[in-house]
């Protein structure tokens, strides 16, 4: 800890940003970030930081996907009694709850 008591000549007090502690300019240090800082509280930059992602593969062109051929009624009629209710028909007609 400095005495903050005596006099150093071309030094000064300074407030250390992280944790406000006033200490002398020439024992504080700038951080990567910009922050005035104790040399107690520096820290480098996390090397996770400058990791680079590897390319990814080019995408295909002109892809098309495969589809069944749609029926030519998508709906047909369904009686239940003495109503008509128009309910959906094909391969997925039983998520519709029939």
């Amino acid at each position: 800890m400095p005495d903050r008591h005596s006099h150093r000549v071309g030094d000064h007090l300074a407030v250390c940003d992280e944790s406000g502690i006033v200490g002398y300019a020439s024992e504080m240090v700038k951080r990567w970030d910009g922050a005035f800082v104790r040399q107690k509280g520096f820290e480098t930059r996390h090397p996770q930081e400058f990791v680079k992602a590897a390319k990814d593969p080019k995408a295909l062109t002109l892809v098309r996907v495969r589809t069944a051929v749609a029926s030519a009624s998508p709906t047909q009629p369904n009686t239940i009694g003495t109503t008509s209710v128009v309910t959906p028909t094909g391969p997925a007609s039983h998520l519709f709850g029939r």
